[in-house]
């Protein structure tokens, strides 16, 4: 049962990624209108595709690039090429939980009972199961029985046999499909059943169909799923009609719409491609009602299913990986291959405590000795070894381009360690060297080492994080330098806060990275108020992370005398929301100056070097 388990919940994800694909090709179906109906048929590839395949290639052009399909492609694996891992302690006191999804944000906390969903889920498995077994023992009868109809059909040569025990025309077969005529059929009719049918087998729809039918069997409890293949279904047939109507011209469209409703009566058959089924009435209509597409026409439809089709069968961009390391034995390796023409290269590691970056380190640069090499390949290993306290060490262990280094973490000790891995671009705030994070490593100091990472993949909501960050450059090392980033921080200092002050220290601080907010600047009050737009995973982390760029507000703007920050909650009783604020006081934060030995925190921030102590103080202090 747990590995049905498994792959029901597979299927689940699938289904949910496909959800996105599935809408897309309505919405283009609808808007290609009274264009050909072999360019809407084609469109079913992607949802096919979708539903069948577990994995991609990354593309740029892909519609889980979308911000607002982004989150779906996290939470199922859609996002990049990555597969979800999880490395399992053999201990069984230090179970491993892979990451769930919760608001876009995935969680990875310690459990000792299964939840809700894990007692159920394998019990879902074994229903869906027996569901597949029925839809299939269903298809398997039909076309027993249909065979057995036909078993006493005359051949009238080539792939056309007549049968007088069946009411319509029909195709049936895979390897050597035939056609089956009812006998007594006027020549005219002949000529349109046997020119639909004989389209069908050119173009492998038999094939076709047995695939959506196995895929329908698989996805029997989705709604979704059926209504798909009954569009498909008509799909088919619609573009068959236009086809003879291709063929045959205008002139046989009451003749062709005739045949369809003297055959629209009969009963169904799921085995076999029959030439009334699927929606007589409306195929009437688009016979009826059709034109030769034009060649614009023609061109433009093509594009539009093309484009379509192609943003529905590559991955996103922005997929990572998740592992949970539970013991210090196989070290995380991360490769890639960037395709550009650099000179030189340098590896950053942009260290963070409570969700605030206190340092940006340069480990390791280097120059390439081929000016004419257009590829950079590398591979980066990590690894955080227990300590004697059972957790994980505050040493980072790292080898990359015959480089060894250690990094020591904001935290002596670490209860639970994660990394998100993968490429993602980004520009730094505060130095000029950006370049592309290759694997974001959380870690946390809470009870059973629980973290909360946002889906983004920014830090962080922990106890503290590190960032491995590859710079590129077309110049020499000499552009690459180690950021300071009391330096930058000190650049910023003010007097008399002003808007234009706020916003640039906020962003500076990094803030947006806790969650999308707004800050108001209470001139009266010498206060600044920033409120997030959503309630966070955790609230403490939260408080703890704001105290830390509060401090450092104040020390930077000498007229701030309060710093308030607000987000919404949910409260206990009612279950209604509500908004939380909290306060911070200058005099708190002069109390930490005094406990570091300057006379109050405006005399701290006057010095790049006071800076630098007021970071270290609150990237170590227990919040």
């Amino acid at each position: 049962m747990a590995a049905l388990a498994v792959v029901f919940s597979r299927l689940l994800s699938m289904a949910v990624a496909a959800l996105p694909v599935m809408a897309l090709v309505l919405a283009v179906r609808a808007a290609l209108g009274r264009a050909p109906a072999r360019y809407r048929y084609g469109l079913w590839l992607a949802v096919g595709f979708r539903l069948a395949c577990p994995v991609s290639v990354e593309r740029l052009w892909s519609l889980y690039n979308l911000p607002g399909i982004r989150a779906v492609a996290e939470t199922t694996g859609t996002a990049g090429s990555g597969v979800v891992r999880s490395l399992v302690d053999t201990a069984p006191s230090v179970p491993a939980v892979p990451p769930a999804a919760m608001n876009g944000t995935a969680v990875v906390s310690e459990v000792t009972e299964p939840s809700f969903w894990e007692l159920v889920l394998p019990w879902c498995a074994v229903l869906w199961v027996l569901g597949v077994l029925a839809v299939l023992i269903w298809g398997m009868v039909s076309a027993v029985r249909l065979r057995r109809t036909v078993r006493e059909a005359v051949s009238e040569g080539g792939e056309v046999w007549t049968c007088g025990a069946v009411p319509t025309p029909f195709v049936l077969g895979l390897l050597r499909p035939r056609i089956y005529l009812p006998p007594h059929l006027d020549d005219t009719t002949r000529t349109y059943v046997l020119a639909h049918e004989r389209h069908h087998i050119r173009r492998h729809d038999p094939w076709w169909k047995l695939l959506g039918w196995c895929l329908l069997a698989v996805y029997w409890w989705n709604p979704a799923v059926w209504l798909c293949w009954v569009l498909f279904c008509r799909d088919m047939e619609m573009s068959c009609d236009e086809a003879v109507l291709d063929a045959l011209g205008s002139e046989a469209k009451r003749g062709y719409s005739l045949s369809l409703v003297a055959h629209a009566a009969a009963a169904p058959m799921p085995a076999a491609l029959a030439f009334g089924e699927h929606d007589a009435t409306r195929r009437v209509k688009n016979v009826l009602a059709w034109k030769k597409a034009t060649p614009r026409m023609a061109f433009l439809a093509a594009a539009a299913a093309v484009l379509a089709v192609t943003a529905c069968l590559g991955n996103g961009m922005t997929g990572s990986s998740w592992v949970r390391m539970e013991t210090p034995g196989p070290m995380i390796q991360v490769s890639w291959d960037l395709k550009e023409p650099i000179r030189a290269w340098a590896l950053y590691a942009d260290v963070y405590a409570y969700g605030t970056r206190t340092e940006s380190r340069l480990l390791t640069c280097g120059e390439l000795t081929q000016q004419s090499e257009r590829t950079f390949t590398g591979t980066l290993y990590w690894d955080v070894p227990f300590d004697e306290a059972g957790g994980f060490s505050n040493t980072m262990v790292g080898f990359f381009r015959g480089e060894s280094w250690n990094l020591t973490l904001p935290q002596p000790h670490y209860t639970g360690v994660g990394s998100m891995t993968g490429q993602t671009r980004q520009r730094l705030r505060l130095d000029e060297t950006g370049g592309t994070t290759l694997v974001t490593i959380y870690l946390s100091d809470k009870e059973g080492g629980g973290t909360a990472v946002p889906a983004s993949g920014d830090p962080i909501l922990t106890s503290g994080g590190v960032r491995l960050r590859l710079a590129t450059s077309q110049q020499g090392v000499e552009a690459f330098a180690k950021t300071d980033l009391a330096v930058s921080l000190h650049a910023l200092h003010t007097p008399a806060l002003g808007d234009d002050d706020a916003a640039a220290l906020l962003e500076a601080l990094e803030t947006d990275m806790l969650d999308r907010y707004t800050f108001t600047r209470l001139s009266q009050e010498r206060a600044l108020e920033v409120e997030f737009e959503s309630g966070p995973y955790d609230e403490n982390a939260l408080d703890a992370s704001m105290l830390t760029r509060g401090a450092l507000l104040m020390a930077l703007a000498d007229d701030l005398q309060e710093v308030r920050w607000s987000y919404p909650v949910w409260a206990t009783g009612d279950g209604g929301r509500t908004e939380r604020t909290v306060f911070m006081e200058r005099s708190q934060a002069d109390a930490w100056a005094r406990n570091m030995g300057y006379e109050d925190l405006r005399n701290l921030g006057q010095t790049q070097e006071g800076i630098r102590d007021l970071l270290a103080y609150l990237g170590t202090s227990e919040q």
